[in-house]
């Protein structure tokens, strides 16, 4: 009897290997193929940015975050892999969003251009009620969209 040899599966959730699939940019057809799923654009060319999010030095920490692209449009996005989803978590994927927005103004100028930021949460332990929400900055009552510029899109991954 020929014993079956065991295959094993390193998940996405892990840093090291979302990543190597996504953040390699020798080939982005990973990178490409999720933003298309999720955004519903074919992208022409992705840029792979720093992870590290530089602040004031005698104020903040650095800060890594697992992936932040650049489209051709200059849209931001961040995808960041949550395993435990906690609500002191998700602030902190929002404070990553402004952080990555801040660094679109240019030191000592009141306001320049801000690009289009996409914060995208792969949230594994999440429970969400639906498989993918998306939120924005909305009037409370008429549910009016007050910007296109902010968009965090989170998806349950369990």
């Amino acid at each position: 009897m020929v014993e079956e040899e065991t295959k094993t599966f390193i998940p996405l959730k892990f840093d090291l290997m979302f990543k190597k699939v996504f953040a390699n940019e020798e080939d982005l057809i990973p990178i490409k193929k999720l933003l298309k799923e999720v955004l519903g654009i074919v992208p022409k060319n992705v840029k792979i940015l720093n992870n590290e999010l530089v602040g004031r030095p005698y104020k903040d920490r650095d800060v890594r975050v697992d992936l932040v692209v650049e489209l051709e449009d200059c849209t931001k996005i961040n995808v960041e892999v949550n395993t435990d989803v906690t609500q002191t978590l998700i602030e902190r994927n929002v404070y990553y969003l402004c952080r990555n927005m801040s660094m679109d103004l240019a030191p000592k100028r009141i306001l320049g251009k801000i690009n289009r930021h996409i914060q995208i949460n792969l949230d594994y332990g999440g429970k969400h009620e639906k498989a993918i929400e998306r939120y924005a900055l909305y009037e409370e009552e008429t549910h009016k969209r007050l910007t296109d510029m902010i968009e965090i899109i989170r998806i349950d991954c369990d």
